[in-house]
């Protein structure tokens, strides 16, 4: 199956935490009746799908990663590409800088390392199994099976048909914090893995991909 990413890149530089705001201005700007840019049916019902635009920050700028949207939905990155930012305490006018798009095979492969950042993998029922393990290693076990499950969710997601056995290892947790999510603080990982998986570039996996959360890179 093939995958194309559109990224699309903006400027100036934003803060992390800054990021629901750059959602907000975006569906804005676009348009409510633009579904996919915020995920959600109507006003009240959220849509469980995989998020197909997600909202980034990489080398500090705000960054629209697209999974397969349709035409009529990248067009409008081109007819609106300057985006108001309002904060609390100022506005920031945001401009279209470049857009790149790539095509990915998804499959199975040679063992590849990834990187996943502020990835919030535990929610308040798998949270407190976590916390019940004793040593290191049944801790990694247990996250090493939620990433998976991850994994297949966003292969499901998509519409990939995954056809072969899963392998994941997980190599290093970097760090570990607590980070704010919808008026709350989660436990979020920082952490390289291995799979044989080919899986693309700044995709999300786990709770909160729409707003960032547990980016991929390789």
């Amino acid at each position: 199956m093939t995958l194309q990413i559109l990224t699309a890149h903006y400027t100036p530089s934003i803060e992390a935490l800054e990021l629901p705001a750059f959602r907000g201005a975006v569906i804005k700007t676009f348009g409510k009746e633009h579904q996919l840019f915020h995920n959600h049916q109507n006003e009240s019902v959220f849509s469980y799908q995989y998020p197909q635009v997600q909202y980034k920050r990489i080398a500090q700028e705000p960054v629209l990663v697209c999974v397969n949207i349709p035409r009529e939905n990248t067009q409008l990155l081109f007819t609106h590409p300057h985006i108001s930012l309002v904060l609390k305490e100022k506005t920031i006018h945001l401009s279209l800088q470049q857009i790149k798009l790539v095509e990915h095979i998804l499959g199975f492969g040679k063992v590849q390392s990834y990187r996943i950042n502020n990835w919030i993998a535990l929610n308040e029922n798998n949270y407190k199994k976590y916390q019940e393990l004793e040593d290191e290693l049944s801790r990694i076990g247990f996250l090493e099976s939620i990433l998976k499950g991850n994994i297949i969710s966003f292969a499901k997601g998509i519409g990939w048909e995954v056809d072969k056995t899963l392998q994941l290892r997980i190599d290093e947790i970097k760090k570990i914090k607590l980070v704010p999510y919808k008026s709350q603080r989660l436990t979020a990982f920082d952490l390289t893995f291995r799979t044989n998986a080919q899986l693309p570039e700044y995709i999300g996996l786990g709770k909160g991909v729409s707003l960032g959360f547990g980016m991929i890179k390789s």
